[in-house]
């Protein structure tokens, strides 16, 4: 199982770092985000449509820099800050071949942020200046790489990878018209004509696609001291749930129930938080009661 829930990719040109992407995995609700941050709004965004060779360019508006991406575990993937999609992809515990998701353009390399800080776990890719472009591409996370012109690739064991590829400039007509605009140019088309798998089943086939088991699984406290227990499989409502621990000493608050899952915490006879995993985690009792 993958451990690195978060990651970034930087260019550096001569002494200098610059920040491209950022990737995070949430277990929360089990998606991945793709981000270009740059500091910062323009006052020059445009949606530029190219159709046999003509360019027809909007008004410009007002609008955060960058992008970002969500891709859901039900293959459902929106862009942000950019238009574009909805589109609907293979679900993201199921990645059975490599897929482009986005094309980035940019101007110069000195256009991008400069990094401030380079993680363990961030890669930094060498580039010359000039007008780089570069598409992200999502793949099985146990594809070889050596028939790919892979820049950069975060495996995310075992669900998926996450790829950068060198690429062609953008049609010459972008480039000849916004030469010192960043552009994104997201797929327009998905692989679905509507989401392949519903929102809630797809939450806990991620999860269980990430421990490799067809059960209940639980999660040790977060920093909070919340445990989360994802279902098997989705209830048709959410249950009542009762919870007792081994240790009679300790209390299980519950704090959250949906179809899905159930958090809690848990307090000892002084009503102080327990974080400690296998103390919080050692259930002896556990009902779900959902009615008809």
């Amino acid at each position: 199982m993958a451990t690195t829930m978060k990651t970034s990719v930087h260019l550096r040109h001569g002494d200098k770092t610059f920040r491209l992407l950022s990737a995070e995995v949430k277990l929360s609700d089990g998606s991945l985000y793709v981000s270009l941050v740059r500091a910062g709004n323009t006052d020059s965004a445009m949606t530029a449509t190219l159709s046999v060779g003509s360019l027809s360019v909007s008004s410009p508006t007002m609008a955060q820099k960058g992008f970002r991406l969500s891709y859901h575990p039900s293959g459902r993937i929106n862009f942000h800050h950019i238009s574009g999609g909805p589109i609907f992809m293979e679900p993201l515990f199921h990645i059975t071949r490599p897929e482009p998701l986005i094309d980035i353009s940019v101007p110069d390399v000195t256009r991008l942020d400069v990094a401030s800080r380079i993680g363990p776990d961030d890669a930094v890719v060498d580039v010359l200046g000039g007008r780089l472009t570069f598409t992200v591409v999502i793949a099985p996370w146990d594809i070889p790489l050596s028939n790919f012109p892979v820049l950069w690739a975060w495996s995310w064991r075992p669900l998926f990878s996450l790829w950068l590829l060198e690429s062609p400039l953008p049609p010459e007509p972008l480039v000849k018209n916004l030469p010192e605009h960043f552009h994104y140019i997201p797929r327009p088309h998905g692989l679905f004509e509507s989401q392949p798998v519903g929102q809630e089943n797809a939450l806990v086939a991620f999860h269980q696609a990430l421990h490799g088991v067809k059960s209940d699984i639980l999660y040790a406290p977060n920093g909070e001291g919340i445990c989360r227990l994802v279902f098997v499989v989705p209830m048709r409502i959410a249950p009542r749930v009762e919870l007792c621990l081994r240790d009679l000493g300790l209390r299980a608050e519950i704090t959250e129930v949906t179809t899905t899952e159930v958090r809690y915490r848990v307090r000892d006879p002084k009503n102080r938080i327990v974080k400690d995993a296998r103390t919080a985690t050692d259930i002896a009792h556990l009902v779900r009661d959902a009615e008809l």
